[in-house]
């Protein structure tokens, strides 16, 4: 499965679902949805945002390797000031 070409469907909803069935539990395809997740191209990132979430309430341990990486995004978005101010209350 094309992940990129996946989350870039028109019916994206629809494929969240498989993507997640489809990632599993398996470390080589979640490292590709958060390298697309960590990408500069908003709504892909966007879209992959909710996988990410989904994946790492079923699977937290695929997640771990990445936290440095998401908490470095995290402190630059909100330095430049792409987050809301509600969302860090």
């Amino acid at each position: 499965m094309d992940i990129r070409k996946q989350l870039g469907a028109d019916h994206f909803k629809a494929y969240a679902e498989l993507i997640v069935d489809y990632t599993d539990n398996r470390q080589e395809r979640f490292d590709i949805l958060m390298n697309l997740f960590l990408n500069n191209e908003y709504q892909l990132a966007q879209r992959a945002a909710r996988v990410v979430g989904d994946m790492a309430r079923r699977h937290y341990v695929l997640v771990i390797p990445h936290l440095r990486p998401m908490i470095i995004n995290l402190i630059f978005a909100m330095q430049s000031n792409e987050i809301q101010s509600g969302f860090c209350r």
